[in-house]
């Protein structure tokens, strides 16, 4: 009953594969059009070897298809697949090394309503097919901002870059704050306290006044 159910799912990723081309080759067309434009698609897998290019009716496990896109003005990547299944694009100037999501560029210049939300788990083609239009349209209405961006665009992408990095290294250390203190908490009520002492000793900078205090008591009594 396995490969059937296999065979269904590969069947399915395949015609997504089809419709995200198809979608995005039309939907991008406009932007490629000029005779010093160029536009390349690539569909990927991973395989016992590594990430291989392979055909779409070939796909098996996690894929990533590529459409490659640049003009005289923009050049990027618009992109479906791997655990999510999601759909991002990427891009910057053509004259300039600055390379950033679609969204990043449209949150800077507050105009976030420009590019569709909720693009993972993207598994139904009518979804598909309007994240890919819409993401293509805002291209087309960033572009001339993209093309050109001012010292001040940059910054306020960087800056919001670094809030998330800051923001998620918060929660990593707060996390990492209560898996330690629990372990110190079972440790105290066990009477371990050389082994409180080592948990706390650790995240010491990021202590409540109680757990100093437990910490302090435990340092007495190892």
């Amino acid at each position: 009953m396995k490969a059937p159910r296999s065979d269904e799912h590969q069947r399915h990723s395949a015609a997504l594969i089809r419709a995200f081309l198809a979608s995005a080759t039309s939907a991008f067309g406009p932007l490629v059009s000029s005779a010093t434009a160029n536009w390349n698609v690539r569909v990927e897998h991973v395989a016992s070897n590594g990430i291989v290019e392979v055909a779409p009716e070939n796909v098996s496990g996690f894929f990533f298809v590529t459409g490659s896109f640049a003009n005289p003005f923009v050049e990027g990547y618009i992109t479906y697949g791997d655990r999510e299944l999601t759909i991002n694009t990427v891009l910057g100037p053509t004259k300039g090394s600055a390379r950033y999501a679609l969204w990043e560029w449209a949150d800077a210049v507050d105009r976030p309503d420009l590019v569709p939300p909720a693009t993972d788990f993207v598994t139904t083609f009518d979804r598909l097919e309007a994240i890919v239009a819409g993401m293509a349209a805002a291209v087309r209405a960033l572009q001339d901002v993209i093309a050109s961006p001012t010292p001040a665009v940059i910054e306020r992408i960087e800056a919001a870059r670094e809030r998330v990095r800051s923001e998620y290294q918060a929660r990593l250390r707060e996390d990492e704050h209560r898996r330690v203190a629990a372990k110190a908490a079972e440790a105290f009520r066990a009477h371990d306290f050389r082994r409180v002492v080592t948990l706390l000793e650790g995240i010491e900078a990021m202590l409540t006044p109680a757990e100093r205090d437990k910490l302090t008591y435990a340092r007495r009594h190892s």
